[in-house]
């Protein structure tokens, strides 16, 4: 991934944890911004409506984005750059990933 990358997180929020993984494994440079959900008047409800971390701000070669939530950087951080893939490359193993992450995010959000 070329270009700036801004993630908004809060370090014991799991959704953010995953995002700052997924960052670092494909290599990509990255500013990290504390951004406790609780603060009041604070940045991420003018980030994302459900005023919860991550969000991601990336400015690439084709222009600036806002991703809200850790499935959506994830997927965004997939087509962004390809190498090095997070993901299996047929359908198949893809869905029985996204699996693995619902029991994940289940079992870390309970």
């Amino acid at each position: 991934m070329t270009g700036a990358a801004r993630l908004y997180h809060f370090p014991l929020d799991p959704a953010s944890r995953q995002a700052r993984l997924a960052l670092a494994e494909k290599g990509a440079a990255f500013e990290l911004v504390m951004t406790p959900p609780w603060e009041p008047g604070g940045v991420l409800g003018a980030l994302n409506p459900a005023g919860l971390p991550p969000v991601l701000e990336h400015e690439g070669q084709a222009g600036a984005v806002r991703i809200c939530g850790a499935r959506p950087i994830l997927e965004y951080l997939e087509e962004a750059s390809p190498e090095p893939a997070l993901l299996p490359g047929g359908p198949a193993e893809r869905a029985e990933a996204g699996g693995l992450m619902d029991w994940f995010d289940g079992k870390y959000e309970a």
